[in-house]
């Protein structure tokens, strides 16, 4: 920065900084983006760039601070001393030399969620079974965006999408009883930007948003009766030949993406009965939607994806490919 401690702001300078922040808080055109993975898509408070030799008003100056604050909140960034804990409409603008340092923190950690952050969960659509099965059922369903843009806020911002599984009541047999623990075992399935993962840890593999192909690609598989071993090519068990298997893809111009969940039994005199459910919910943070600032009003909402369910496991059963 060409600014520092006790040296004057320029327009030029607070406008290099506003394009920095919003390509992260905001966004940028295509043309110009580094890559998808920079914007939240947010809007408010606004935040401009300023004409030449244009005095920078204190507001501006708050504005910007703020901004860089929340986004540090919600990532869970330390800025340690690089800017002030807190400024406030009024106080008397001044420099900080170490103020490129916070916004390159936060701008590399544009993707980072803090620990400490809630989310909203919000179910999108359920599949039910309540036949007796002894194949292959499926859960296939489409989730699709507005547009791109809308798809990458989602998951910039720190969205999630999760698929849950979960057999009860019926027989007291092994394999409805393994059914139910392997799917208790493997707990929700979470696709973010770049990775699947499970909320037992499971299931993990670098795929997620940014990684989908146009082919489907197996995000999870989990052996029934099978502790601790995702991969079914090293498995051994009551009921191995039994999985549970999640492939993914997207459409040509991401706003689709499919997935197809798959309950697999090659035991055939033993029949899986009781009530089996499929349900795909989105979770969408809270850090970025309520500012603690009572003088702001609440950002845009972080827009969800619709659900179109293809194929339900409540269909009839498929052969084993």
């Amino acid at each position: 920065m060409a600014y520092g401690s006790g040296e004057t702001i320029t327009a030029s300078d607070y406008n290099v900084l506003v394009k920095n922040i919003k390509e992260v808080y905001n966004d940028s055109p295509s043309v110009e983006r580094i890559d998808d993975s920079y914007g939240y898509g947010r809007t408010l408070p606004e935040l401009n760039e300023v004409e030449p030799d244009k005095i920078i008003e204190n507001s501006e100056w708050y504005d910007l601070f703020l901004i860089i604050r929340r986004i540090a909140t919600h990532q869970g960034t330390t800025l340690d001393d690089e800017i002030p804990e807190q400024i406030a409409k009024g106080d008397i603008i001044e420099a900080y030399g170490t103020l490129t340092q916070a916004v390159e923190k936060v701008r590399g950690n544009r993707l980072t969620v803090s620990s400490t952050t809630t989310y909203d969960i919000k179910p999108l659509g359920t599949s039910t079974r309540t036949t007796e099965w002894d194949e292959q059922i499926v859960h296939q369903f489409m989730l699709k965006f507005a547009n791109k843009s809308e798809a990458r806020y989602f998951f910039n911002t720190g969205g999630k999408i999760t698929i849950y599984g979960e057999r009860e009541g019926g027989s007291d047999t092994g394999i409805n009883n393994a059914w139910t623990q392997t799917l208790k075992d493997v707990d929700n399935i979470i696709i973010n930007h770049s990775s699947t993962s499970s909320s037992s840890g499971q299931v993990a593999v670098d795929i997620g948003f940014y990684t989908l192909t146009l082919s489907d690609q197996k995000i999870a598989q989990k052996s029934v009766g099978v502790e601790d071993l995702p991969d079914i090519s090293n498995s051994l068990g009551y009921y191995a030949s039994d999985i549970y298997i999640v492939d993914a893809k997207r459409s040509n111009d991401w706003t689709e993406l499919y997935f197809t969940v798959y309950f697999r039994s090659e035991d055939d005199d033993k029949l899986v009965d009781g009530t089996l459910t499929s349900t795909v919910s989105a979770w969408t943070v809270t850090s970025l939607r309520h500012p603690s600032d009572p003088e702001l009003p609440d950002l845009q909402p972080i827009i969800l994806p619709t659900y179109e369910k293809i194929k339900g496991i409540d269909e009839s059963q498929e052969p084993i490919p």
